[in-house]
Parts: structure tokens; sequence; C-alpha cells
């Protein structure tokens, strides 16, 4: 779905750390994230414990401000607990542009000045789950959803921050990191300027087999596969097989 270009401003399928949007928007590994199987092709293994995640710094195509912000992606959690887990953050100090979080298996989007949306159902532990935050400045509304079910919104009065802070994936800048995930994250994309519509976000879920970029819906019939350090084995999408 060709359509899902439109306002696009960065795409990390996260089998490594490069931005295909081609925007110059690629991600520095922190603490050695490794890169194993994802949803699609492959993911980013997060370990909270060493404090892993993936970074850029400000610019402003991440910056979310007063605009419509849409960010989505496949997570699957290895543990949980009763506070947040960040799977992205924009945060400057403790001034926050936006958190789309896991918080005890509970999808959430949370912005300043403060809002916040939860997603009403718990993901269950070592499943997959299509999760999508927004800000919509028309609507004055944030939302939150998952697995493509009815959308969470809680209304506010003010747009989102735009800050100096870095954008992060796997864990929380504030105050110089927090709320690290712990498992999988993989085909996280940002919109700015637009919110997808409902038939592209349909499109993207795919009745829970999830799509990546170009959008084009061709599966390419090999698929590259980064184990550790970067070492690379080549994988037939049919077989399994590795080649």
């Amino acid at each position: 779905m060709q359509s899902l270009l439109s306002g696009l401003v960065a795409y990390w399928p996260l089998g490594g750390v490069e931005d295909v949007v081609g925007l110059r928007n690629d991600l520095t590994n922190v603490n050695t994230v490794t890169f194993v199987d994802g949803k699609v092709v492959n993911g980013a293994n997060f370990v909270a414990g060493s404090s892993q995640r993936l970074r850029i710094a400000d610019n402003p195509l991440l910056s979310a401000g007063d605009a419509y912000y849409y960010i989505c992606a496949w997570v699957k959690q290895t543990t949980t607990n009763s506070g947040g887990r960040a799977i992205s953050a924009k945060v400057s100090g403790t001034t926050y542009e936006f958190e789309f979080y896991m918080s005890n298996r509970v999808a959430g989007f949370y912005k300043e000045p403060t809002a916040s949306a939860s997603f009403g159902s718990a993901l269950t532990q070592g499943n997959w789950g299509f999760i999508e935050g927004y800000h919509d400045p028309d609507a004055n509304i944030i939302g939150i959803c998952m697995d493509r079910g009815v959308d969470v919104t809680t209304a506010t009065s003010t747009g989102m921050n735009d800050t100096a802070g870095d954008f992060w994936i796997g864990g929380n800048p504030y105050s110089g990191g927090a709320e690290f995930f712990d498992g999988v994250v993989c085909e996280l994309g940002v919109w700015r300027g637009r919110i997808p519509t409902a038939q592209e976000r349909n499109w993207l879920y795919n009745n829970g087999m999830g799509r990546t970029y170009p959008f084009d819906g061709r599966p390419a019939p090999l698929l590259t596969s980064r184990r550790g350090h970067g070492v690379m084995a080549r994988r037939n999408r049919l077989t399994g097989h590795v080649v």
C-alpha cells in the first residue's frame, strides 16, 4: 500500500540499526543490543538489566510538537513488571515529548503537558502484539491501540512538547535512562504530519501477520538474519533454512 509512504519519516525493521526510509535516521546501538528473528523478518532483542537501547539525537523529523504524530511497532515481552517498559520515548532531561510503552503487559501512550492513554486488554507475555500510539492536534486527543482493537483516546488541550531530547527505542531517556524494555521490538515506524487511515493501519496489521517496508506486499524469499554483533546469515522465508 504505497499511500503509507506519505508522512513516513522513519522506519526501522530492526534487523539492524538502519532506517530504511533513507532520511539519515540510522540508530546508535548502546550496550550491544542483539538482533534475532522478529514478527515479520528480524527484530531487536533488548535486555533491561543491561540498559540496552537504540538511540538517535534530536532532529525535526522525529520531534513531535503540536503536530499529527503516529508511531507503531510489533513487540514481544520477555518479562513484565508493574512499572513502565518503554518501547520508544523522546525526552529531554525530565521533560517528555512522549513515551510509547508497556506497563504490566498493557500498552500506553504518554505525553507532556500531561495526558496518557492506556489500552484495556493486556498482551500475553511471550506473544506478539501490534501496538500503535498517536497524537491528533485537531481533535485534541492522544490514542493507543493494540492488535487493531478499538482505539482508546484521551482528550488533551495542548500539543506535545518539542524538545532537544534523544529519540530512543528500548528505553526512556528520562534523567539519563529508565524503563528499559525486556523483549523484542521490530517494524517500528514513525509518521509525522498525518495519522495513517484505518484502512492503512489494518493493512499494516495484516490480520496479525504484519508487513514490512516498502509496503508493496511482496515477501522476499531470502531474508537477512543478523545474529550477535552483526554476523549475518540468509534464511529462506518458506523453509526457514539458513542458506
